[in-house]
């Protein structure tokens, strides 16, 4: 397959020359990872650079100007009924202040960015590689074309519904694995090669520690069954290993509280946890590791970068 990394996408182009805000939104490490490629290979100033984190995504590798966004408890579904993005309206008023247009890179066409795309001073938007998502077939779609109700399907649930997780109005696709994005046209997608340029910013966390265990996401667990996943996920991962929580663990300190005292009651002293700065990517630029866990993107991730994936039943 042919490597894109010596072509800039023509929007990037634009907004470096017409000195547009860049505006990332990471949900995930593999984001933030490729946000800072793309920040250093398309030489993108500080100045025109805003990155938000959501589900309490570590901005460790950067130095820009940045905001954390933790949704209230009562605004989802104020959102639902008024047709309003809380999280957007918060992002928004940041934009604002630079005086700037925008430029959007996102993940996916969620609520959020449905919303802010259609601000005035939104100038377009790009998608970046989100793990296993970003390797399914999804064809674009298109948000002009799509029906009342369709669009308040998609304003109502948390989650994509099949089909519609690319818009086909996006100016680029950006990743760095062969695999991402199978179904858009090769003049949209560019794959980047910078990876290891990363270690500059990115200081080795777990070196000597050959084996790192993933638990799953929270969403695959009934009440009652976080102790019975990691008691499995512990005997299955050997001593002075790391057990890397899911950040749906992470995403605010009551949910890891509650995370911590648990793993604490069934570990028993065996692993420890991985901090919330480790970026598992990037540990594998420096040594060859093994990752255990449930099916993830890290499985082609680990093969990707030189380590290797052991796939175990956790739910």
């Amino acid at each position: 397959m042919k490597i894109y990394s010596k072509i800039i996408p023509p929007i990037i182009n634009q907004s470096l020359n017409k000195n547009w805000l860049n505006v990332f939104l990471f949900n995930s490490s593999i984001q933030s990872v490729i946000g800072r490629m793309i920040i250093d290979r398309f030489k993108i100033k500080n100045e025109n650079i805003l990155l938000v984190s959501s589900r309490n995504t570590d901005l460790s590798l950067f130095n820009h100007q940045s905001i954390k966004i933790y949704p209230g408890k009562y605004e989802r579904y104020l959102d639902k009924l008024f047709f309003y993005s809380t999280t957007g309206g918060k992002i928004l008023k940041v934009i604002k202040k630079s005086k700037k247009n925008f430029l959007l890179f996102t993940p996916m066409a969620d609520k959020e960015t449905n919303w802010l795309l259609s601000k005035q001073n939104c100038e377009g938007h790009v998608y970046i590689e989100n793990g296993q998502h970003s390797w399914m077939n999804q064809l674009p779609y298109s948000y002009m074309n799509t029906s009342y109700i369709e669009r308040f399907k998609l304003n109502w649930r948390n989650r994509m519904i099949d089909g519609y997780r690319y818009r086909n109005d996006a100016s680029a696709f950006i990743g760095i694995h062969y695999d991402s994005f199978p179904d858009i046209n090769s003049e949209k997608k560019f794959i980047l090669n910078n990876i290891n340029n990363l270690k500059k910013y990115y200081t080795q966390k777990l070196k000597g520690i050959n084996t790192i265990g993933l638990t799953c996401a929270s969403r695959r667990l009934k009440d009652g069954e976080l102790k019975l996943m990691l008691n499995k996920l512990i005997q299955k991962t050997p001593p002075g290993s790391v057990i890397k929580p899911h950040p749906s663990f992470t995403s605010n300190n009551r949910i890891y509280n509650e995370f911590k005292k648990s793993f604490n009651e069934v570990n028993k002293g065996k692993l420890t946890l991985c901090k919330d700065n480790v970026i598992l990517e990037l540990e594998m630029l420096y040594e060859k590791k093994q990752i255990i866990g449930p099916q993830t993107s890290l499985s082609k991730y680990s093969v990707f970068l030189g380590s290797s994936f052991k796939s175990i039943q956790l739910y």
